[in-house]
């Protein structure tokens, strides 16, 4: 798949669609999209043991999951011989049991850049424009229905940001910036070993030159506002 960078979000989507598939080898998939095949190629080259870790499971489950992938023919795992050679996942557009479509939502949110920032607020500064909920409204119908799908994206990215913490305001002050709702807004309540704070796929927000990041913090963004009532 040689625009892999721009059709990852569609082919995690296909392959969640896929009802052949389980839900090891689903899971197995979206952490292979948005974990390891971070390059334009359409390539990895994680390890099996690499990614029972990433996934919570045994070795034999992976292969399970891989093997499913590939008879499906969203993957093929082109093995490598020779000390320290790793075989290859090179990721497919399927069989066409399920149809595989890079629609124009999709390719604007894996080609979204952030805004230059020429005058970054502090930690401390609230002069950025504030998410505001009336405006959202009027804005509605020119933004027209929002599609996102009802299960929480990337569901393998989970971070609290802790209430109070440096790491709040900075996503606040980044929300801001996309207009999107803040942290209190979403209401997305957590809590880790660390204390309570907000579900976020990311511990901190994406740097201005991470456009992968900045598209998965962004359409969970989206989704958690849209699970409010605050984007239809």
């Amino acid at each position: 798949m040689t625009d892999w960078k721009t059709a990852r979000f569609a082919w995690a989507r296909a392959v969640r669609k896929d009802a052949r598939l389980s839900d090891g080898a689903k899971l197995l998939a979206d952490v292979l999209c948005y974990d390891f095949g971070f390059n334009e190629s359409g390539v990895c080259n994680p390890s099996i043991d690499t990614l029972a870790q990433a996934i919570g499971k045994s070795d034999r489950a992976v292969q399970r999951a891989l093997a499913e992938l590939r008879a499906a023919a969203w993957i093929n795992v082109r093995h490598c011989h020779g000390r320290g050679k790793r075989s290859e996942i090179h990721f497919l557009k399927g069989d066409g049991t399920v149809a595989f479509v890079a629609s124009e939502k999709v390719t604007q949110l894996s080609d979204h850049r952030p805004e230059k920032v020429t005058d970054v607020a502090g930690k401390g500064d609230r002069s950025v424009t504030p998410y505001n909920k009336a405006e959202s409204n009027r804005n509605k119908k020119e933004r027209g229905p929002n599609r996102e799908s009802p299960e929480r994206p990337s569901p393998h990215l989970t971070a609290v940001v802790l209430l109070g913490s440096h790491a709040e305001n900075d996503w606040n002050d980044w929300l801001a910036r996309h207009k999107l709702p803040n942290l209190k807004f979403m209401d997305r309540k957590s809590s880790n070993a660390k204390g309570r704070g907000w579900d976020m796929p990311f511990s901190l927000p994406p740097s201005p030159d991470d456009s992968i990041t900045t598209a998965i913090a962004v359409k969970f963004a989206n989704w958690a506002a849209y699970q409010k009532g605050f984007i239809q």
